[in-house]
């Protein structure tokens, strides 16, 4: 590397402490196992001794520096793996068992939410079995309760007993659907209770530390909200967009927001905290930035800052930009000069040394990267056109900070909802300077809510500005290619676009060959990789049964043809397709060529267009026969095996069993030649027990996909 870019790199401390630490934090989550922990633990011992050696002694100068350098960065390394493996180590030691009846006190920890039939919140264990629960990292419960009075009455700090079964989270139960488990499990939530009306209790007592009292503020502003005029709707997103409160928020708005590229003000992170900074930052303008009027200007910055962060919930995200911005101020006032990505490193590593998880958070991950292109691309940006007028500067520069901000976090859009808005240039122009003064007017809102006439004129004020956000995005939405959807990249191709824009960026701001010859790299590596996958999926044969509680349900995709088989007579909901399959069908090219085939309609095809694909149907009653190039199932839905005799058993490799049959072997297999058998998700819990026992019994593979997941075949 260069001398020249190796002089910045050695001012930013936390930047080469950063790295390696992520690069630990990776392997352990993803490489390492738990077994793995004493081994590393003692290998980072013998280096940091080493160290030490090295410093005392000195031996390592002038020319082999380096090897310090590299010593201190394996202990890094090591050590994020090693904080992420403690903390599995934990949960293993403390973990609970599904079948153990457990008695436990819990303390409500959130906001519990009121649902049509039940009440749910996040609960802390504080003691099982009357044992109290003395480990670093507190288990955490998803609490169900049955929708009463007293549940509904429940509030963030209330201790409860409750004697109940705690059982895992489920994971993903398709592929490609949202690893729901991982992502509570990352919060260190690992399991869920139901909580009957009779099986729980008041412990009595409450109990508060800065979390419980920082939710309990954002619901009192929550019921100032609540008690005004305003529309239900427009009350949930103000709540949305000044506390970062989504739950009443309804799907429409958010995907709304989300396909016109303002989603990130609904968010409450650094755009919020920002506005916040600036406003103090205004009305302590008066004030000298040295001496003791300076210290004045920030602690009153820093007090106003995490004053904001307590009264919001002290949410993740808020907390992330809280400390960066803090950060920030502290190193402005100390030194003049404050590299930003030393200070986007330390609050990196500062958050991730506290809750290492959160580095897999998508919400993580697009703050920082969405920070990094505002600090590094909006300057190059900005630069490429001088407006000379004021205002035009100022739309300007909110333009080009919109344009980085996308931009940057683009790979990880694509990457994790496949989708790219369009408009945002346009949309963020207006969205931005309007939600920053709705932010502004929430604060008198708030503080002069007692008085009711001014209340009530705010409100109103609050009403049109909300109003004038949702109209043109409703009829911006309407417009055709808003949204580009439907879009997939894999991991590599993430890094390759980050390539690809990093080196763009430098070339822009040091006009070096180099970086062009880089980026067009990453660009050609990328379309190569991209014409490859293209290449597999045209050739692709996949059949599964897929994983809908209460349906049977079957997913078989041939080249570009995407088709889905429902044998139960009422059809999962839109939404719940879109959620258990869309990701699924965006990762093999199929999710615009879907061919829904209900069993009526199966009834009155005499086939499918497919070659690969013939269907028969009623094979003894009402039973269906598939042969999938070469692969053939029997769908089961009507019980009648007994009132027939069959001269010669069926070969088929794979019997479907649906909730329509009773549990036995011999009815089947006095019909089928039977390979193995598939319990799908029709079929009830205990149903689906006793077919797995008689599978085991009779020695017959076995996949009940209520347990397992979806059962999926990949057809040579």
């Amino acid at each position: 590397m260069p001398m020249a870019l190796l002089q910045p790199f050695r001012k930013m401390p936390f930047l080469r402490i950063i790295i390696p630490y992520l690069s630990g934090l990776t392997a352990g989550y993803y490489g390492f196992r738990t077994e793995t922990f004493r081994m590393l633990l003692y290998t980072s011992v013998i280096l940091v001794i080493l160290l030490f050696i090295g410093y005392i002694g000195r031996p390592f100068r002038y020319g082999r520096l380096w090897i310090t350098g590299v010593l201190a960065s394996l202990v890094f390394f090591l050590l994020g793996t090693l904080n992420i493996l403690s903390r599995e180590l934990i949960k293993e030691r403390f973990s609970i068992k599904e079948s153990e009846l457990t008695a436990a006190k819990l303390l409500i920890v959130d906001t519990p939410e009121i649902n049509p039939i039940n009440v749910r919140t996040i609960a802390r264990m504080l003691e099982r079995n009357g044992t109290p629960q003395r480990v670093q990292i507190k288990t955490k419960v998803m609490v169900f309760f049955t929708r009463t009075g007293l549940s509904e009455a429940l509030k963030s700090g209330d201790i409860i007993e409750i004697q109940s079964r705690f059982l895992p989270i489920p994971g993903p139960a398709n592929k490609g659907e949202f690893d729901y488990r991982a992502y509570l499990s990352r919060q260190d939530i690992d399991y869920q209770v139901f909580a009957g009306s009779n099986n729980w209790k008041f412990a009595g007592g409450t109990r508060r530390n800065l979390k419980i009292y920082a939710i309990l503020c954002r619901d009192r502003l929550l019921d100032c909200y609540r008690s005004s005029p305003m529309e239900s709707r427009l009350v949930a997103l103000l709540s949305a967009l000044t506390l970062g409160y989504k739950t009443d928020l309804e799907a429409e708005t958010t995907e709304l927001f989300t396909k016109a590229g303002v989603v990130h003000v609904m968010a409450l992170s650094g755009f919020n905290v920002g506005i916040i900074f600036l406003l103090i930052n205004y009305c302590l303008g008066f004030m000298r930035k040295r001496g003791i009027t300076g210290i004045i200007r920030l602690l009153v910055s820093l007090v106003a800052i995490w004053m904001f962060a307590i009264v919001t919930g002290l949410s993740s995200s808020v907390t992330r930009a809280s400390v960066m911005i803090s950060l920030f101020l502290i190193g402005k006032h100390i030194h003049r000069d404050v590299h930003p990505l030393n200070v986007i490193s330390a609050s990196a590593f500062l958050m991730l040394v506290i809750s290492p998880f959160s580095l897999f958070d998508v919400g993580f991950q697009l703050s920082y990267a969405a920070v990094l292109g505002i600090v590094y691309m909006q300057p190059v940006f900005h630069k490429i056109i001088t407006v000379k007028n004021r205002l035009g500067d100022k739309i300007w520069i909110l333009f080009t900070v919109s344009v980085a901000a996308q931009l940057a976090t683009a790979p990880l859009t694509l990457y994790y909802f496949h989708q790219f808005p369009l408009f945002f240039w346009i949309t963020n122009l207006y969205v931005v300077p309007l939600v920053t003064l709705i932010i502004y007017l929430s604060v008198p809102f708030v503080i002069l809510s007692f008085i009711t006439p001014v209340k009530n004129f705010l409100a109103r004020i609050l009403e049109f500005l909300m109003k004038a956000i949702i109209g043109p995005l409703d009829r911006l939405a309407d417009f055709p290619g808003a949204v580009m959807e439907g879009i997939f990249i894999n991991q590599i191709q993430v890094i390759l676009l980050l390539i690809l824009l990093v080196g763009m960026g430098m070339y822009i701001r040091h006009h070096r060959a180099g970086y062009i010859i880089v980026s067009l790299s990453a660009m050609l590596a990328f379309i190569f990789t991209d014409t490859f996958r293209l290449y597999s999926t045209n050739r692709q044969q996949y059949l599964t049964v897929n994983c809908i509680r209460g349906t049977s349900i079957m997913n078989i995709i041939s080249g570009k043809n995407n088709l889905v088989l429902s044998f139960s007579e009422k059809m999962p909901t839109e939404k719940m397709l879109h959620y258990s399959f869309y990701n699924w069908w965006v990762e093999r090219h199929v999710c615009r060529t879907v061919d829904i085939f209900t069993r009526k309609r199966m009834n009155e095809a005499k086939g499918f267009d497919l070659p690969s694909i013939s269907i028969q149907n009623a094979v003894l009653g009402n039973n269906i026969f598939l042969n999938y190039s070469g692969v053939s199932l029997v769908v089961c839905t009507d019980d009648v095996f007994e009132h027939f005799n069959s001269p010669n058993k069926l070969r088929t490799d794979y019997v479907v069993v649906t909730d329509n049959i009773r549990p036995g072997i011999s009815k089947l297999s006095k019909h089928f030649d039977v390979g193995s058998i598939i319990i799908d998700s029709s079929v009830g819990y205990y149903e689906s027990k006793k077919w797995t026992a008689l599978c085991e019994l009779n020695k017959i593979n076995c996949w009940p996909v209520r347990e397992k997941g979806a059962f999926m075949l990949k057809v040579k």
